[in-house]
């Protein structure tokens, strides 16, 4: 199964593993995708790929990287069925080097030809960007499709509470704010003085806050933290593990539209997402402890995925993630988190 593309698109093909097990009893099952694929399904078969880039992302795009590692995963494995729960162009090209029955959805119409079986994507019964693995799989399978949107199983967390709080150096009693700045793209990012004033104001009202981000957004998340108490903050950079972890302890988790904001809203956590390109209807998880605020951007779609800038993956209109300090604590203070 090639799932790997960002942190959320992985996290809703990962959802479908048990209908493959319970379609292919006796088969043995490897995911390929990225290195935190081993965070969010534990005690499956993980095989690491770098060179598969997402289609918003064509910069990382290496064709001797990808054929290298498709070739060295064929010899490795051997699949006899390939699900490629990725679909794009390069995966849809990594999926037919692997030398096996290959299955995919292409809703661009650029690779459905290196598919051996290609589902109808395109008009999928429902936006949302989650459903779309159950549509190649059930298609695949001749299941018909699910009658509402599958609930979101989240992912198991690898540490114990008394861990968690030892490697964060943090107290029992504290309440818990996370803050998530980063994002896949430029344009989906909130601006980091808005950040830092909503950090502000819970330390204020008592609380700790823990900011988290990848490697690439370390500088991101420490020019947030820079000024606020000590004492009051916490970063956590790539460490999915214990992020995971720590959702059972979170009061409220603020971040874009972003993996890491999927990942709470299916564990249960209060979460504000932040949306201006992207359009919720696809995206934002639709749960009771999820609130979202748009931007006020003209350009925003609300029948298309992405509003019109997208393909410049940044964004200098005035309107893009307009969303103020005071909605999101207005929304905090909602919700009982202040």
């Amino acid at each position: 199964m090639i799932s790997a593309g960002y942190l959320g698109d992985t996290f809703w093909a990962l959802q479908c593993l048990p209908v493959l097990r319970k379609s292919f009893p006796q088969a043995e099952i490897h995911i390929i995708g990225r290195g935190f694929c081993h965070a969010l399904c534990k005690d499956e078969n993980v095989t690491v790929v770098n060179n598969i880039p997402s289609d918003r992302r064509r910069d990382q795009w290496s064709f001797r990287g990808l054929w290298n590692d498709a070739e060295k995963i064929r010899k490795k494995i051997a699949p006899d069925l390939i699900f490629d729960l990725t679909c794009n162009r390069y995966s849809a090209l990594f999926a037919w080097k692997l030398n096996a029955f290959t299955v995919g959805g292409d809703a661009a119409g650029e690779a459905a030809a290196l598919y051996h079986f290609s589902a109808p994507v395109k008009n999928r019964k429902w936006k949302h960007l989650a459903y779309q693995p159950f549509l190649i799989i059930h298609h695949f399978l001749g299941l018909p499709e699910p009658e509402k949107m599958p609930l979101l199983v989240p992912p198991v967390p690898s540490y114990y509470k008394e861990e968690v709080l030892a490697k964060l150096d943090l107290a029992d009693t504290e309440k818990f704010i996370l803050l998530v700045p980063g994002a896949g793209w430029k344009a989906k990012m909130w601006q980091p003085e808005k950040f830092h004033a909503v950090a502000e104001i819970c330390i204020e009202h008592g609380k700790t806050v823990l900011i988290s981000g990848s490697k690439g957004e370390f500088e991101l998340c420490k020019a947030i933290a820079n000024g606020l108490d000590r004492k009051k903050v916490r970063l956590l950079i790539d460490d999915l593990e214990l992020l995971i972890s720590l959702f059972p302890y979170l009061s409220c988790c603020i971040g874009s539209d972003s993996g890491i904001g999927h990942l709470s809203a299916a564990a249960g956590v209060k979460t504000i997402q932040l949306f201006c390109p992207t359009n919720p209807d696809f995206s934002a998880e639709k749960r009771e402890n999820v609130t979202v605020l748009r931007s006020s951007c003209p350009l925003k779609s609300d029948l298309f995925q992405y509003c019109t800038t997208i393909p410049l993956l940044t964004c200098d209109r005035k309107e893009c993630m307009d969303i103020s300090v005071d909605q999101v604590v207005t929304e905090m203070e909602r919700m009982g988190v202040l």
